[in-house]
């Protein structure tokens, strides 16, 4: 598991999934990104509520990262959670073959600020 560290209720996040096996190119359909709780270290099930689903837009590769996607939890996403621990995994499809991407965990916390 990838920590992405931690953030606050209201703020856009956004994650960099990269590429490190074939290219994003061979990618079939579109990639699907769900943002589900995280309880006391456990992974959470396919069968958990999918609270959000996110944004993916294709990143390409440049000197300092590979290609891949880029994940975005918007702040109006971020705002209608608790705080608490999440996760996040990519599905994808390359040829015959689904993917699942290495499950991505970050903390989300209070705003202190809000608007």
């Amino acid at each position: 598991m990838i920590y992405g560290g931690r953030y606050q209720r209201g703020e856009t996040i956004t994650f960099l999934a990269g590429v490190t096996l074939g290219d994003v190119g061979d990618v079939t359909g579109t990639p699907e990104a769900d943002l589900k709780a995280f309880y006391g270290g456990n992974i959470p099930l396919s069968s958990s509520p999918v609270l959000a689903t996110l944004a993916l837009s294709i990143g390409a590769a440049t000197a300092d990262t590979p290609a891949g996607w880029t994940i975005t939890v918007t702040d109006e996403q971020t705002a209608a959670l608790e705080p608490g621990a999440y996760v996040i995994d990519v599905r994808f499809v390359v040829g015959s073959g689904v993917y699942v991407s290495e499950p991505l965990a970050f903390i989300l916390d209070g705003a202190i600020t809000s608007r």
